[in-house]
């Protein structure tokens, strides 16, 4: 009926993972629950956020996911029912109006989305997807400016799938309106290309939106139906989770096509395909905190004094790429080698395999206490530079050195600039302490200032667990100096062991929100083989502090 058909009781936080201005929120509001069943509510909404943070893409995103839910009494139970679309007939007064049979379709349940737009913006105010559980166990749902389910024995799936069109704009992928033996007017799809990311009128491969995700060996189209009068019957021809550019969806049986075969957008007992996957990994992954800690595969060797990473689209692909270093310590002379993990996705996930190994020229001393490297337009030609950093430890106070390898190409190797392949050796500015174990640098816009910024790394060993701390040398030069001074020294949390064999750090939009996310890295050093991780602190402040 109306808002005069019950009332709005409170909002409770159910899954807190940091400040709802930091994080991604999800609000789940009652509708057709009497005051008496609003426990029962509580426990829908539990259920749904429990299956939420367990199914893919969200498990790897838990951290960065708040769920909140409305408590929302109604004078009766369920919703409209009519029996205009096969219904029981029953009217029910409910807070939201919430009705089944829309447009002439039994499953299309909707609600007054004005009103709970309203209960939404004064409750939970930085929202950012809205789901409404309808109080019935009758089949049904809707995307739109809120996303709305019930009850139905497979209510987890149905609000999944209404979530993707409500919170990541993504389309149905299935290939009827009202039912493949029901449709007459669904043949043949209209020629203009929809917005949404997960479907298409493109059949080429050229003009595919998923196009990097296809593999050359995939013909494309993947399927045509011979009938466009039908739905396709035919099975799929490629193996499950296949990308291509399969015909039959966004309504119509020809004239649009999907990526995958099958997906939860087509499907509710589908996963989500790799592009909607990717499509919630995108606007979900810039409220993250930190990540999850990264194994980086391949040799460090044994016995290492230095190491450290860097961020740049060398490969000029429009991802960025990460460069991993090492300082290897084989006795006498050190050695430094670095490669190449190319395209990182926006979860900060290697996707495109790794470069061979290739040696750093020149001098790192025969004892050292912390290397790495930077990647940056520091000569403003539109090619990256490379900066070598290594911690020098003479004995006493310790002292660090840079130098630019100018002009990376695309395979990352230096090809140098006005004659010359890497600038003179400079030393750093600023106390390193006399005993670390780990030191780097990276080159970036930190304070999203416009100009480029040099992030200063060391790991202090003190005695017990070791300290890792940073600070910003605003503006640098084209020679590579800082002009405009620095921060004062800040504390990276989280744990750096006790005995390390090498630190660094990077600087990169990986979530392409528009600010600079930091990566801190490590070598432990446990006893025997080595192992590298790296993390993620998403979204550096103007003052270069994580948010």
């Amino acid at each position: 009926m109306s808002t005069a058909d019950g009332s709005v009781v409170g909002a409770t936080k159910i899954v807190d993972r940091g400040p709802n201005d930091r994080r991604w929120n999800l609000v789940i509001v009652a509708e057709g629950y009497r005051s008496s069943e609003l426990t029962q509510f509580a426990s829908d909404a539990q259920s749904f956020a429990n299956t939420l943070l367990a199914t893919a893409p969200f498990d790897g995103l838990q951290s960065a996911i708040n769920v909140h839910r409305i408590d929302v009494s109604s004078t009766d139970s369920g919703a409209d029912d009519p029996a205009a679309c096969g219904g029981s007939g029953a009217i029910a007064a409910t807070y939201f109006d919430a009705s089944f049979c829309n447009s002439g379709i039994q499953r299309l349940l909707l609600v007054d989305s004005a009103s709970v737009l309203n209960v939404v913006n004064a409750r939970v105010p930085e929202w950012h997807a809205i789901l409404v559980v309808v109080n019935s166990t009758v089949y049904g749902g809707a995307g739109g400016a809120v996303g709305v389910y019930s009850l139905a024995p497979t209510a987890a799936l149905i609000a999944l799938h209404e979530l993707g069109h409500t919170a990541f704009g993504l389309a149905d992928e299935y290939e009827y309106w009202a039912g493949c033996e029901i449709d007459t007017d669904r043949n043949n799809h209209p020629a203009l290309e929809p917005s949404e990311p997960n479907v298409t009128v493109a059949n080429n491969r050229a003009n595919l939106k998923w196009r990097d995700l296809v593999a050359a060996a995939t013909a494309v189209p993947t399927t045509t139906n011979a009938n466009c009068a039908v739905c396709d019957p035919q099975a799929s021809p490629v193996p499950a989770g296949t990308l291509g550019a399969f015909e039959g969806a966004h309504y119509y049986h020809c004239g649009a096509f999907r990526p995958e075969f099958d997906c939860r957008m087509r499907n509710l007992n589908a996963a989500y395909c790799a592009v909607c996957g990717r499509r919630i990994r995108q606007t979900i992954a810039p409220h993250l905190p930190w990540s999850k800690t990264k194994a980086v595969p391949g040799w460090f060797g044994a016995e290492d004094q230095g190491a450290g990473i860097a961020l740049a689209d060398i490969s000029g692909n429009g991802r960025p790429d990460l460069v991993v270093f090492h300082l290897d310590n084989p006795g006498g002379e050190n050695h430094g080698y670095y490669r190449i993990g190319w395209n990182l996705d926006a979860l900060g996930d290697v996707t495109g395999g790794w470069s061979d190994v290739k040696p750093v020229p020149g001098w790192f001393g025969a004892e050292d206490q912390g290397a790495g490297i930077a990647l940056a337009d520091i000569s403003a030609n539109g090619r990256p530079d490379l900066v070598v950093f290594h911690l020098d430890n003479p004995g006493g106070e310790n002292h660090g050195y840079y130098r630019i390898g100018w002009n990376l190409n695309i395979a990352g190797d230096v090809t140098g600039a006005l004659g010359a392949l890497w600038s003179d050796v400079r030393p750093v500015p600023g106390w390193y302490g006399a005993e670390d174990q780990g030191a780097a640098i990276a080159v970036g816009d930190a304070r999203g200032s416009g100009q480029l910024d040099m992030v200063v790394y060391h790991i202090d060993n003190p005695a017990g667990e070791n300290h890792g701390y940073y600070r910003i040398g605003r503006r640098v030069n084209f020679g590579g100096d800082i002009a405009d001074g620095t921060t004062a020294p800040k504390a990276i949390p989280g744990w750096f062991g006790a005995e390390n064999q090498g630190a660094g750090l990077a600087l990169s939009d990986i979530s392409g929100n528009g600010r600079m996310d930091l990566v801190v890295f490590h070598v432990d050093n446990p006893g025997g083989e080595n192992h590298g991780y790296y993390r993620i602190g998403w979204n550096l402040s103007n003052a270069g502090d994580v948010l």
